[in-house]
């Protein structure tokens, strides 16, 4: 199980800062990035994120020195985050491409134009991938169970706060009218019932 464990908190060290990082460098500077195009943008913008990855694995031992080890009870709680995440997983299924979930649309809407999503889980939440992630994160943590496991799903909470705000006003300058009426009706992250 400590294997497991590791392997999960070594992903995430070397998975999670580079999403994070994404979203901040695509949604702020979308107008510059739409000028530069697609394939230079990704270029640009993936390049730091290797060069952290390969910083976060050249320091991974000190990284990931604090851990307590297999808790069978947080691992046990851990199971509602994973059902969470894989049922807002599912009800995602087949309406996110990939080229969607990487930010094409927002980089080249006049080539890939795309259409505000409002139905299916979108007409409960307005962000349930970001949610998904976020829960997951939850229960990755949990199962890990090192310190920076749980620092990376903090940092996700605030992530999930900033790059949503980030997001939203782009997709206000997008969509319009159409986005506010959708935004007035629907929660961000919590369901109404």
């Amino acid at each position: 199980m400590d294997g497991l464990r590791y392997a999960i908190a070594l992903a995430l060290l070397l998975v999670m800062p580079g999403v994070y990082l994404y979203w901040f460098l695509v949604h702020p500077w979308v107008h510059l990035w739409r000028r530069i195009g697609v394939r230079r943008t990704l270029v640009i913008v993936y390049t730091p994120i290797v060069l952290a990855a390969t910083g976060f694995f050249l320091a991974r031992k000190s990284l990931l020195a604090v851990e307590w080890g297999t808790d069978w009870r947080l691992i046990a709680a851990a199971i509602p985050f994973f059902a969470l995440a894989a049922w807002l997983r599912r009800q995602l299924a087949g309406r996110l491409t990939f080229a969607t979930l990487i930010g094409i649309p927002e980089l080249d809407p006049n080539r890939r134009p795309a259409r505000l999503l409002t139905d299916g889980i979108y007409a409960r939440l307005r962000h349930p991938r970001y949610v998904q992630i976020v829960v997951a994160l939850a229960g990755y943590a949990l199962v890990a169970n090192y310190l920076a496991t749980y620092v990376i799903a903090g940092v996700g909470l605030i992530w999930l706060w900033l790059v949503v705000r980030i997001e939203e006003r782009e997709l206000r300058e997008r969509f319009g009218a159409e986005w506010e009426a959708y935004a007035a009706r629907v929660p961000r992250f919590l369901p109404r019932w």
